[in-house]
């Protein structure tokens, strides 16, 4: 399946408040991911984000696909089918 790249449209550099960081911190860190990733959305960063994470055997696995549209359901399933998740 043919991905393409898109780079963040990030905007000027800002501080996280500091009851979003410790939130964060206390979070799992895949849900602290998603969650950055949440928020990455929520100041039109992007309109589609893919978090891929390399587990303790060193193999590649998809993470999670968050989206704009608030369904990244089906390119998130059809993501998970590639061959290259754990490799």
């Amino acid at each position: 399946m043919p991905v393409s790249v898109i780079p963040f449209k990030m905007p000027e550099p800002m501080e996280i408040p500091e009851h979003i960081v410790s939130s964060l911190r206390d979070m799992a860190p895949d849900d602290a991911v998603k969650k950055g990733m949440e928020l990455l959305l929520q100041i039109e960063a992007a309109e589609t984000i893919v978090y891929e994470r390399v587990n303790g055997e060193g193999k590649l696995e998809l993470g999670c696909v968050v989206s704009a549209s608030g369904d990244a359901s089906d390119l998130e399933g059809r993501l998970a089918q590639e061959p290259v998740y754990g490799r």
